[in-house]
């Protein structure tokens, strides 16, 4: 018999193929002490936001850490629903590569830079590292 974690995991599958049919995304559902959830992972392409549109119907609450609880504040009669569903995009390295490269040409760094040179660079001319300037155009890209 499929756990309740199994089936939300199903439906997702399912929901996500319907809405991005060219992106690849892989969804696992997990089971443990004190609940279930289940993880949306994919690389590049859809953005963060219109994926847990279609995804946050399944998470049946949320966790309150001013109270030190978790309240059922979202439950949907004859959705399956988990504890937690967590999503996390990642970035290629072909992106990152764009991404970086578009930043030194915008900011006037040696694009040859690498590791903590970079870092430096990117803190002189843009008070962040390296990273997060990388993180933040392709945020910019996106909207």
């Amino acid at each position: 018999m499929k756990t309740m974690a199994a089936n939300a995991a199903a439906a997702i599958r399912k929901e996500l193929k319907e809405n991005f049919p060219t992106q690849k995304f892989t969804v696992q559902s997990e089971n443990y002490t004190g609940g279930d959830s289940v993880r949306i992972k994919w690389v590049d392409g859809v953005k963060e936001s219109a994926v847990k549109n279609i995804v946050d119907k399944y998470q049946y609450g949320h966790f309150n850490g001013m109270e030190d609880i978790y309240e059922h504040s979202n439950r949907i009669a004859g959705l399956p629903q988990v504890r937690f569903v967590f999503t996390n995009r990642e970035f290629s390295e072909e992106t990152k590569q764009k991404a970086k490269d578009q930043v030194c040409k915008d900011f006037g760094i040696d694009a040859n830079l690498t590791g903590r040179d970079f870092d430096i660079a990117c803190r002189e001319k843009m008070n962040c590292w390296g990273d997060q300037a990388i993180f933040r155009h392709i945020q910019e890209m996106e909207k």
